[in-house]
């Protein structure tokens, strides 16, 4: 036989897999969209026969990504139907970050519920890229007990990280607030790990934040949009038709380098002058304000920041008016070049929100086009928890993408598809 011809019994196999595979993610796509559906209405939704479906349902199930959960008393005549929902009680992912002063993991279910979540205050600039693996590898064995006792297997981990991803590799090409150049992060965790038995996915804060939104967010049901998110740095993130646009490297949404004050503004950590993140950022942020350092397990320099502005203080007022406007003129470059229907404020400007959004919209409105469509502008709704939840939600997006990546966790007789 000709080693480079497909062998016909061979190529018929693999394309049942595929098909099956094609038809297992229709099925688990309709029970996520809807959130409860029936084996009839599935079918209908699907185009698939009734018998193809039971069989689908059925390996789903046996993989842990479906459950029964009752009847469906809808009024119609016959026997109520089983309703079928995502299980949420034997699959999980973890999301894990890195960020400039602290690290994070949490731990969600395949219905978006957080299961667990600690955070640690770590001035990662401070430490060796190895060490802070390390830590966060603490912190991952800490949460995949939590799983154990919870009767959850964890299907994979999504790190998120303040910096440019090279997504083939997992390679963190530059992370200019950290430091780190050329870092093989996905590599480096799976060898603190000890090699464990599911996929280790990398990616940046502002891909991860919007994410995080998409699922179950501010940015839940928007066909295109704009994130933008604060920390010591600035990122972002832009979607397009219900996803994430990444651009051809994978780089893309990176507002935080847009220069404002190009000629004579402050030095970029990134090496040019005047980026977005240098007026209002974080840090820049606790300078005008005199709360450098002023974060805990506990409290954020934004949290520490909010109570004085509750509380009147001029100075901090003065600030958020300043970081507004500055602000605004950043997001109006996006809005002119993408025409999104809603940009989301995420992490610090979150937590700010109730001071920022007013002068950023004046701001911004200064600086759209009158005859534009008007684009609605609002805070995250999972604050600073966006980007480790959108590195979980990665994991499981990718699952229901293709449900036979899941483990076998009961036996089960997989038919025709």
């Amino acid at each position: 036989m000709n080693p480079l011809q497909r062998h016909p019994e061979l190529a018929k196999r693999a394309d049942q897999r595929a098909v099956r595979s094609f038809n297992l993610s229709a099925v688990a796509g309709q029970i996520s969209e809807h959130g409860s559906r029936s084996r009839a209405q599935i079918a209908a939704g699907t185009g698939l026969n009734k018998t193809t479906v039971s069989s689908l349902v059925a390996e789903l199930m046996a993989r842990g990504v479906v459950c029964e959960t009752g009847l469906d008393a809808d009024g119609s005549v016959g026997r109520p139907a089983q309703v079928l929902e995502l299980d949420g009680e034997r699959i999980a992912a973890l999301g894990l970050e890195i960020n400039v002063d602290y690290m994070t993991v949490c731990v969600c279910d395949l219905r978006g519920r957080v299961r667990h979540h600690a955070v640690v205050g770590h001035d990662n600039r401070e430490n060796s890229p190895e060490s802070v693996i390390d830590e966060l590898a603490r912190l991952a064995r800490e949460a995949l007990d939590v799983c154990c006792e919870l009767g959850l297997t964890v299907v994979g981990a999504g790190i998120c990280v303040p910096g440019l991803i090279d997504l083939r590799t997992s390679v963190l090409a530059y992370a200019p607030n950290l430091g780190w150049r050329g870092f093989a992060i996905g590599e480096r965790m799976r060898e603190a790990l000890d090699d464990p038995p599911f996929p280790i996915r990398v990616d940046n804060d502002g891909n991860l934040a919007a994410l995080g939104e998409l699922e179950s967010g501010a940015l839940r049901g928007i066909r295109h949009g704009i994130m933008i998110y604060g920390g010591i740095g600035v990122g972002g993130a832009v979607i397009i038709d219900g996803a994430l646009f990444r651009g051809a490297d994978g780089f893309a949404g990176e507002i935080g380098h847009i220069p404002v004050r190009p000629n004579d503004g402050e030095r970029c950590s990134c090496g040019a002058r005047g980026c977005l993140e240098t007026l209002v950022g974080q840090e820049a942020i606790a300078r005008m304000v005199g709360i450098q350092g002023a974060r805990s397990e506990v409290a954020t320099p934004a949290v520490v920041l909010a109570e004085r502005l509750r509380a009147g203080d001029r100075a901090a007022l003065r600030a958020l008016d300043d970081v507004a406007q500055v602000l605004g003129v950043g997001i109006a470059s996006a809005v002119n070049l993408m025409n999104p229907q809603r940009v989301v404020l995420g992490g610090t400007f979150a937590t700010l929100a109730e001071w920022l959004l007013p002068g950023v919209s004046a701001s911004l409105a200064d600086r759209i086009p009158g005859t534009a469509p008007s684009v609605e502008l609002s805070a995250s709704a999972l604050g600073e928890a966006a980007t480790v939840r959108g590195g979980a939600a990665l994991v499981l997006h990718e699952l229901l993408a293709d449900p036979a990546r899941a483990p076998w966790l009961t036996t089960a007789v997989a038919g025709a598809g």
